[in-house]
């Protein structure tokens, strides 16, 4: 039988929509291009659902088939690539994370288009740098990711693969997480997946019985870290589990800013989780030696008088459901939905996100998109449905 590349050549058309400029990459689950959207006038990122070594496609074809005895596998890692999809689209709102537009199935596969990123990603810019980065320089990089994970985190996502070639460094200035095809929804299949960077990946990711958390991509984070701070790697997993040892940074001749954040960095690399950082806040504190809080005053409502602390490291939703809120309105207060808001500390600044509220949640004054993150100031009011009312101190 003869067959095509597996790419899609260049000017293929897609959804009667997107044209192919080019390919930009491929994974084991599918292939990735540059494609122009006719109906935005923009260039994307178009990913295509093409499994290697359990779907082919004909010479002058684009439509995908399930090589012989591969069916189910093909129906199997369809649903995986979807799964990745669905995940990014839930965080399509923070901007540092890659955002997902569209999602359909054409020519018997899935497809679904990104932001098209230009720049590079963190490993590249490493090796352009010269090896080592500052680490002024890289704490900058790093902040937009932790913020982007302490979010998908919260949403029950550990993202699994961390590395420097899924931390994207845009010429515009910005940073983003990319590729989840290795997230796990640990609230919905706890287990752990074989997917892993090897260096990058912790112990609990090489054992089918591994605990899978936060704690994983904090790992990873970590020696993402001790790899553009000393451009070292530490010894594999495995290896170190049999006693392969890493040196500190400051014995690579690395100039480390303090005590504590070498400390920081090498507790971030424990081997045992009950050792390592149980969240990226509280490891991203440690090196920075930042203990950032916001605090809001109750102006009008329940809480009038009251004076709240949102701690860094901790989330708080406001509601009537005693057992999720921290902050609890009595049952049937008007306007107050079960969880109807929540609060958080993000890059330094009190964030806040309405959770899908029936009556709404209002930021000085006009309605707030639900799942939209919004950054508050001094000053700033912040009001849940009609009069509770609170300002930012």
């Amino acid at each position: 039988m003869e067959l095509m590349n597996r790419a899609l050549p260049n000017g293929t058309m897609i959804h009667g929509r997107y044209r192919i400029q080019k390919e930009l990459g491929e994974g084991g689950f599918g292939i990735t291009y540059q494609a122009y959207d006719r109906k935005t006038d923009h260039v994307v990122a178009l990913k295509e659902y093409m499994p290697i070594d359990v779907a082919y496609r004909r010479m002058g074809q684009a439509y995908v088939m399930a090589a012989s005895g591969n069916a189910e596998a093909y129906q199997r890692f369809r649903e995986k690539f979807l799964e990745e999809a669905k995940l990014i689209y839930r965080f399509r709102n923070h901007s540092n994370i890659v955002s997902v537009k569209h999602l359909f199935y054409e020519n018997n596969t899935a497809y679904y288009v990104m932001e098209y990123l230009d720049g590079y990603d963190l490993g590249s810019y490493v090796k352009k740098v010269g090896e080592i980065v500052p680490w002024p320089v890289l704490k900058q990089i790093m902040h937009p990711i932790v913020n982007a994970l302490y979010l998908v985190h919260q949403e029950g996502v550990v993202h699994c693969d961390i590395s420097p070639d899924n931390i994207f460094m845009e010429k515009s200035g910005g940073v983003k997480l990319i590729d989840f095809g290795a997230a796990k929804n640990v609230m919905k299949s706890p287990s752990t997946i074989i997917t892993l960077k090897k260096g990058f990946a912790p112990p609990e990711q090489f054992s089918a019985s591994g605990k899978i958390g936060p704690w994983t991509d904090v790992y990873a984070l970590a020696v993402t870290i001790y790899w553009c701070a000393t451009g070292k790697m530490p010894p594999n997993a495995p290896d170190r589990v049999n006693g392969a040892r890493v040196p500190f940074p400051s014995e690579l001749g690395c100039q480390i800013p303090s005590k504590q954040w070498e400390e920081t960095l090498m507790r971030g690399m424990e081997l045992k989780i009950e050792h390592r950082y149980k969240s990226v806040q509280a490891f991203w504190q440690g090196l920075s030696g930042e203990q950032p809080e916001a605090k809001m005053q109750g102006v009008h409502g329940y809480f009038e008088g009251s004076k709240i602390v949102i701690e860094a490291d901790k989330t708080y939703f406001l509601g009537t459901d005693s057992e999720r809120c921290q902050l609890v309105y009595p049952e049937m207060t008007p306007g107050i939905s079960h969880v109807h808001l929540r609060l958080w500390i993000q890059d330094n600044k009190l964030a806040a996100m309405d959770m899908k509220s029936r009556y709404g949640s209002f930021f000085n004054g006009r309605r707030m998109t639900p799942g939209l993150v919004y950054t508050l100031q001094t000053g700033d009011l912040l009001e849940l449905a009609s009069g509770q009312l609170f300002q930012v101190k």
